[in-house]
């Protein structure tokens, strides 16, 4: 209301705040997304990590900025996976299996 008897129909714009910068427009954020979607997709096992994407940023969009805030876009733009541990590609599970059948451990585990 101060503002409103101050400065009239004006005065309830919306001034500039405090604080960070965006790094970018959100059209940007688009593409973005879309490249770390693709980085995943091109994987062969497991999952993109925070220092992976911090380089896609630099890399592909000239921002360098903290892991934290890497961490805060992702969960901004909604790409947050909650995993378990990725496997090797190349994990079979015949042979764990052998493994454990065949190893002095495995035989002490069952007697």
């Amino acid at each position: 209301m101060q503002r409103f008897k101050a400065a009239g129909l004006e005065g309830l714009r919306e001034s500039a705040r405090s604080g960070a910068k965006r790094i970018w427009a959100a059209g940007q954020e688009a593409e973005f997304k879309e490249a770390v979607v693709k980085l995943q997709e091109q994987r062969s096992g497991g999952r993109i990590t925070g220092p992976a994407i911090r380089a896609l940023l630099e890399e592909q969009f000239q921002v360098s900025c903290r892991l934290t805030s890497v961490y805060n876009l992702l969960a901004r733009l909604g790409l947050v996976w909650i995993t378990v541990r990725s496997k090797p590609p190349k994990q079979s599970q015949e042979s764990q299996d052998r493994f454990k059948k065949h190893s002095r451990r495995g035989d002490r585990v069952g007697a």
